[in-house]
């Protein structure tokens, strides 16, 4: 979804167009146009990854160990965030080219990149930049915005463990958390109607999502005797989940405010569905691929869209796509089997 949003924007092609034969367009176009969308998703999916990752781990929230949570957090993000950011500071540096797609990628000439921007970027604050100068920079940097989010988040994750001390006391913090994202949300499209970023890109907007992410997983511990036994219940719960996220992908008038939560509200159900059944009992490895290569698609994607961009713009829309998906999931695969996984293996033994 987002890879198809950030196409949209630089390529031209997907408007919406009138007639029968432009259907393909247009499916895409009605897709990727709410693929900002695709970052809450990865927000859930985030919170419940983490949270069954740590409580599986140390058992209970009060016996959370900080320094080894940091350390595992900082061996996934770190190594492949500076390299990838001290690669696009050298193109923006030294690549000789004032086209279009270089502004759209790393030189938006609306956003200024002063030391406060450089500064923001390498704090994990570019979305509160965002937010505050209501422009963006150029993709290859505002694409931080969401990890800034989640980044702020787990710094405090293993502080707000300990202070619940048992699950059940995690459900009422978490679900104030969930309620101040579209309140949020609300109050900045209010406050401020000329401007996007503000609703989308405040922290609370995001941190929404990766609480809703926790809860669920805290959901699925607690259902599974009960769904386990009910597969309809679960199928109904599945259905109810798609036709949500279809809702939230498909209204843009709707989105903004309310998208994010509605989105998160279907996979949430989707999930907590979709888990007991017998179906996704055995999962084939190759539906396990986007999950450890999602986080190289992300940092990689502006520039394997900026590289390769002269290529795809001279083929059919399919056809372009999924050359700029293909080429961008096969270098995050590389970088996973031979970089970030042996380094994140190594500094989480050191």
């Amino acid at each position: 979804l987002v890879m198809g949003g950030h196409f949209q924007y630089v390529s031209g092609y997907f408007q919406p167009a009138v007639g029968f034969n432009a259907f393909p367009e247009n499916a895409l176009w009605q897709l990727f146009r709410n693929g900002g969308l695709g970052v809450s998703l990865f927000f859930l999916v985030s919170g419940f990854v983490i949270s069954r990752s740590t409580l599986q781990r140390d058992k209970e929230p009060v016996k959370v160990n900080a320094r080894q949570f940091y350390v595992r957090r900082a061996a996934r993000i770190l190594p492949l965030l500076l390299v990838t950011l001290s690669a696009a500071t050298l193109i923006y540096a030294f690549y000789p080219s004032q086209s279009a797609r270089f502004s759209f990628c790393f030189a938006n000439p609306e956003g200024s990149r002063d030391t406060v921007f450089w500064c923001a970027l390498t704090g994990l604050c570019l979305n509160w930049l965002h937010v505050v100068r209501r422009t963006f920079f150029g993709l290859q940097w505002d694409i931080c915005w969401s990890l800034a989010i989640e980044e702020q988040f787990y710094l405090a994750f293993p502080f707000f463990l300990k202070w619940c001390k048992q699950r059940k006391n995690l459900i009422a913090p978490l679900l104030c958390i969930v309620a101040a994202g579209p309140l949020t949300r609300l109050y900045w499209k209010n406050a401020c109607p000329s401007s996007l970023l503000p609703a989308l890109h405040n922290s609370f907007s995001g941190f929404e999502l990766i609480g809703m992410g926790i809860l669920l997983f805290l959901a699925v511990e607690r259902s599974e005797a009960y769904l386990k036994s009910r597969p309809s219940l679960c199928a109904l719960l599945c259905l109810t989940g798609a036709t949500l996220m279809f809702v939230a992908l498909t209204r843009v008038p709707f989105a903004l405010v309310y998208g994010p939560s509605v989105l998160g509200a279907g996979a949430f159900l989707f999930v907590l569905g979709g888990i007991w059944l017998p179906m996704f009992d055995k999962i084939p490895a190759l539906l396990l691929l986007p999950g450890k290569v999602s986080y190289g698609c992300y940092l990689f994607h502006p520039a394997v869209l900026f590289f390769l961009f002269p290529v795809i713009s001279g083929l059919p829309i399919w056809q372009g796509m999924i050359c700029y998906v293909s080429v961008t999931v096969g270098g995050a695969s590389l970088s996973y089997a031979f970089f970030e996984e042996p380094l994140n293996k190594y500094l989480r033994d050191a």
